[in-house]
């Protein structure tokens, strides 16, 4: 029996052959697409960077050996007192005590008095009744001319008895003591002059003049007879301030 194909049947075989190398053709083309990537070796990929960009991370990490470098002085210096001895405080110097004066002295003037007797050559002792208006202007008289004649100065209230009473006892005696008037001592603790009444300040600048060039008198001679032989200063008349 022998099998004889019609021209369409041998038509449709050839189409179909046709079709069959089409594919194989197509699958061995993908294949090759295919197996190319794992052929071709992988070249990993490297960033990028500007030349005149500054990278965060380097900065942070060269800020940090800074702030150590700078640490180190001072930890060394800290360390360099702490290792250098204390030097001691100087001892404070002890303070002069104030004198102490008596109320009255060994040769029975005013504690005061005889203090400023010791810094002066010639002291002016001011007597005065501070509730008399023209006793204060005799005061500030005899304070000018102790002042112009480089005198010391000793206001005396008759009105105080703690420094009228030795002063009294010494000058007169037990005798009330002149109100205004004025008391010229000299070194040691000599009565040169006494003044009765008001001076003004050039009979006061007189009387220490005259005390300075007088002789002191010898050791014993009483205040009394040394105001005695002392030259009197003359008493200017009593000049109240007018109101």
């Amino acid at each position: 029996m022998s099998l004889k194909l019609s021209p369409q049947m041998k038509i449709f075989a050839l189409v179909g052959l046709i079709a069959v190398l089409a594919l194989g053709a197509g699958s061995m083309m993908l294949g090759r697409r295919s197996a190319a990537p794992a052929d071709t070796p992988t070249v990993p990929l490297k960033h990028f960077h500007p030349t005149n960009a500054v990278p965060a991370t380097p900065a942070k990490h060269a800020a940090v050996p800074a702030k150590k470098h700078a640490a180190a002085p001072a930890a060394a210096k800290a360390h360099a007192k702490a290792a250098a001895p204390a030097k001691p405080k100087p001892a404070p110097k002890p303070k002069a005590a104030a004198p102490v004066v008596p109320a009255v002295a060994s040769n029975g003037l005013p504690g005061a008095l005889d203090l400023l007797l010791h810094g002066h050559r010639v002291v002016i002792v001011a007597l005065w009744d501070p509730e008399i208006p023209s006793d204060r202007y005799a005061f500030l008289e005899a304070q000018a001319g102790a002042k112009e004649a480089n005198a010391g100065f000793f206001p005396v209230s008759v009105i105080d008895e703690r420094v009228a009473a030795p002063l009294t006892a010494a000058v007169g005696n037990g005798t009330v003591l002149p109100s205004p008037g004025v008391l010229v001592y000299k070194q040691p603790a000599t009565l040169m002059n006494r003044i009765d009444g008001f001076a003004d300040r050039d009979a006061i600048a007189e009387a220490v003049a005259n005390a300075m060039l007088a002789d002191t008198p010898t050791a014993g001679t009483t205040p009394a007879a040394a105001a005695a032989a002392a030259p009197p200063a003359a008493a200017a008349p009593v000049a109240v301030p007018a109101p």
